[in-house]
């Protein structure tokens, strides 16, 4: 494993400085030989030879290096504590930077997971309302096949002329008068003689009336401009509405 720069270099000055210190040591023990007199005989003094100015010279190099070397250290260990500080403040910035990518990405996933629901849901409720939007056409259609069966023979309208109304002629009296003009028990279906022109619109109830008493509840379904389709949605007392029968407004529903 590769260690630290500031690592590296205080570990070369301390080995550097240990050199330093056992050279030191052994020039020191070499003054002291040269110093010592011989056992058994008198002291003289000593004059300095070259070869001890030589060692007092080395000796005098390598404090000054050995100096030079401590102060070398100190420097050395005042960048590693800075280095290592910086380190640590690196460190302490990137493991927040990593919680925070976290709990954004486990929030993104999250916003994910909620939109991918969401549109499951819209797309189920889309394909809900296509079926829905199907069997109302093919009711239509039927709807529209049934009128035109009770509405034209080759072609020729069935409503007779004298109960064709005119158009805006959807008053109250006239809404009271409503007559049926064609029935077909088989598809439980009738024609009226009113129809868009006369203010008649999809939804609208009339009731099938013998006399005072109404007989049917009818639904209108299929508006033309003067005749409308009718499905029998309820017999009230067993009997189907026949032709001329009068019908009157009930309620419109929304």
């Amino acid at each position: 494993m590769t260690r630290p720069e500031g690592q590296v270099a205080v570990s070369e000055v301390v080995m550097a400085l240990v050199v330093a210190c056992i050279t030191v040591a052994l020039v020191a023990v070499l003054v002291l030989i040269v110093r010592q007199p011989s056992r058994g005989v008198v002291a003289v003094p000593v004059v300095a030879t070259d070869g001890e100015g030589m060692i007092r010279e080395e000796y005098d190099r390598l404090a000054g290096e050995f100096e030079v070397a401590g102060k070398r250290i100190l420097a050395l260990e005042g960048q590693q504590v800075s280095l290592q500080r910086s380190n640590d403040e690196g460190r302490e910035a990137y493991e927040e930077e990593h919680k925070r990518r976290l709990k954004e990405n486990v929030k993104t996933e999250l916003e994910h997971e909620i939109t991918k629901a969401e549109v499951t849901r819209l797309t189920a409720e889309i394909d809900r309302l296509k079926k829905q939007v199907h069997v109302i056409r093919k009711t239509n259609e039927g709807l529209t096949e049934r009128l035109n069966r009770l509405t034209s023979v080759a072609g020729v309208s069935v409503v007779p002329a004298a109960l064709k109304r005119a158009p805006g002629d959807l008053a109250p009296r006239v809404m009271r008068d409503v007559r049926v003009v064609k029935v077909d028990k088989a598809l439980e279906y009738v024609a009226l003689d009113v129809g868009s022109l006369h203010g008649v619109m999809p939804g609208m109830y009339f009731s099938v009336m013998d006399g005072d008493r109404p007989i049917a509840q009818l639904r209108a379904l299929d508006v033309r401009e003067d005749v409308t389709g009718a499905s029998v949605d309820e017999l009230l007392n067993g009997r189907f509405p026949d032709v001329n029968d009068r019908a009157i407004l009930r309620k419109q529903t929304l």
